[in-house]
């Protein structure tokens, strides 16, 4: 296209230099200058009918070698976007691939430790029983929470002896349970300090072996007088408890009063009988030189 260019543009010079050269002689000799214009324009244009279609083939050619450049790199895009594609769903087939891989490898991992977690679960179940099971025989062997109470339910050989029974309070037996006893006579006219009542003189060792629940063991003690304590010095291995039994004649017969403490003076349990003679202001005495309320003791 550009050469056929290059010759019309060549012509129209050499077209133009002849009617230069030429035009004195055409204006001597008085010819039409608008006609001879036309003419030229005539040729021009003549000559243009002629080559367009040339011109045409040209730019068809021109069109399908553009056309064709267009498809070419379509056609390499197209090819790249596929390798691209292609590259990506391989990427992604092998990812789901090492994602199903380890789903599978965890879930198995997961069911492992679920298995295990079992096994520690039923490992310390077995180790809670048997470490409750060592405490239960600990608390049997030694009777920890438990504690001997003696007391009087009425009953004597005669009227000059009285039987004390003692029974154990709580779940667990007493093992090597022990006491000493100690009896004071008008109780009321007796000072707290007496070496008798703090367990030093005039005791009476009594060996009761092992105390279970609901069992009762016994023992007899001298009644000589209307008031009449009784001092039980309680020792079962390592625990030891104090208990003061306070009987008393009344007009309604005898009345008994009676608390218990452990080794660091703290009252585990008391019984009062109704009608236990009291001082006016409601105190019971204990000793000449102790009166208390019972809610105090």
């Amino acid at each position: 296209m550009w050469y056929l260019l290059s010759v019309f543009c060549a012509l129209i010079v050499l077209v133009s230099q002849y009617i230069a050269q030429n035009i004195d002689c055409l204006l001597n000799r008085k010819i039409n200058l608008k006609v001879k214009t036309c003419n030229i324009i005539a040729l021009i244009f003549g000559f243009l009918y002629l080559m367009l279609p040339v011109i045409d083939k040209n730019i068809s050619d021109k069109q399908l070698e553009v056309t064709s450049l267009k498809n070419d790199s379509l056609d390499n895009l197209n090819r790249n976007l596929n390798n691209k594609n292609r590259i990506l769903l391989d990427s992604i087939k092998k990812s789901s691939e090492f994602i199903l891989d380890n789903t599978s490898q965890l879930r198995t991992n997961t069911e492992k430790l679920s298995e295990i977690s079992n096994i520690i679960y039923n490992k310390a179940k077995d180790i809670s029983k048997v470490s409750d099971d060592v405490y239960k025989n600990t608390q049997q062997i030694t009777g920890n929470g438990s504690y001997p109470v003696a007391t009087w339910t009425g009953g004597g050989l005669n009227d000059n002896q009285l039987q004390i029974l003692v029974h154990l309070e709580g779940e667990f037996a007493l093992p090597n349970l022990e006491a000493k006893v100690v009896v004071i006579d008008d109780y009321s006219t007796v000072s707290g300090l007496d070496l008798r009542i703090v367990g030093l003189t005039g005791a009476e060792m009594i060996n009761f072996e092992t105390l279970k629940n609901s069992e009762f063991k016994y023992f007899l003690i001298p009644y000589k007088s209307k008031e009449t304590a009784v001092i039980i010095y309680f020792k079962s291995d390592n625990h030891t408890w104090n208990e003061t039994m306070l009987i008393s004649d009344s007009k309604d017969g005898k009345k008994i009063m009676w608390f218990i403490t452990d080794e660091k003076g703290i009252t585990l349990k008391k019984y009062i009988d109704k009608n236990f003679p009291t001082k006016s202001n409601g105190k019971i005495v204990l000793w000449s030189n102790v009166m208390k309320k019972f809610s105090d003791i």
